[in-house]
């Protein structure tokens, strides 16, 4: 079976001017008007799942509570560093504003810095991780890997942000902690694509696992279609595909976690002092 983009929304013209109007932020515009289509064709065809190596099939996941974290020590030296180096980070121009925290994603003593945003009427989303040397200040942009990297076209990564000031289920394996993340794109009222992904941090490197996608969009008769995609981009059933998520975590402990992130314009992050957005980031690691 053939498998398609997924990732490759029609661009509408209101939407290319919010994708100029934003290049500083990470989106490129000769990606985004990649294609005409929210469908393109994809010539690797392997049926290998890409989620399968992270991934027990046995549905056995317990249930614990956030504190099985590791205690947060005093990170303070980190973030001071982090906002010293603000005029490398703090350079985004969406209207919308920009999206920060602090955490320590894979409990190992260094902090890990996320800006993220989502813009525009389609949800195009950047994200950027950080490391922070707090002695040097040396400031190191991790690199970030997609399992479906094939589909992702350089148009819009997963939506961080959008899990700001709520709880999600994270899930440990080992001294490995996977955090829940989607990307949800559209195209005016009659195209929309959302796919789900689980993160984790290794060392300098942020690795998104996709657990299949969904596309909807309006026929000519103006009836509502759906369909699944798996892990793989192949098309799939709904079933099968909401079975994707249970036989991921299936063996996994469940935590509760809290997203606790700083939004706000870059016009009013930039008025902030120091001190005080310090003191707003350090809030983000409860």
């Amino acid at each position: 079976m053939k498998k398609y983009n997924l990732k490759n929304i029609i661009i509408s013209a209101a939407a290319l001017t919010v994708i100029s109007a934003l290049g500083a932020c990470g989106l490129n515009e000769k990606d985004a008007a990649k294609g005409n289509s929210l469908f393109e064709e994809v010539t690797d065809t392997t049926s290998n799942t890409p989620a399968a190596d992270y991934a027990s099939s046995e549905n056995t996941a317990e249930e614990s509570t956030g504190d099985d974290f590791a205690e947060i020590p005093d990170y303070e030296a980190y973030v001071n560093a982090f906002v010293q180096n603000k005029d490398k980070w703090l350079v985004c121009e969406d209207p919308s504003g920009l999206a920060i925290r602090a955490y320590d994603y894979n409990s190992d003593g260094s902090i890990e810095f996320v800006t993220s945003y989502a813009a525009g009427s389609g949800y195009y989303s950047s994200n950027h991780f950080y490391h922070v040397n707090p002695e040097s200040g040396e400031l190191t942009e991790l690199s970030m890997e997609y399992t479906d990297q094939e589909n992702m076209e350089g148009l819009s990564e997963a939506d961080l942000s959008m899990y700001k000031s709520s709880q999600s289920d994270v899930y440990l394996d080992g001294d490995t902690y996977y955090y829940p993340a989607f990307d949800y794109s559209k195209s005016g009222s009659s195209e929309s694509a959302e796919t789900k992904y689980f993160f984790t941090v290794k060392d300098d490197k942020v690795t998104f696992i996709s657990l299949g996608s969904v596309y909807t969009y309006t026929d000519e008769a103006g009836a509502e279609q759906t369909t699944y995609y798996d892990d793989a981009n192949e098309e799939t059933t709904q079933e099968i595909y909401f079975a994707l998520e249970d036989a991921f975590t299936g063996s996994k402990t469940k935590i509760t976690h809290n997203n606790n992130w700083v939004h706000d314009s870059i016009d009013n992050l930039k008025a902030l002092s120091d001190e005080e957005l310090t003191r707003q980031l350090m809030e983000t690691l409860n």
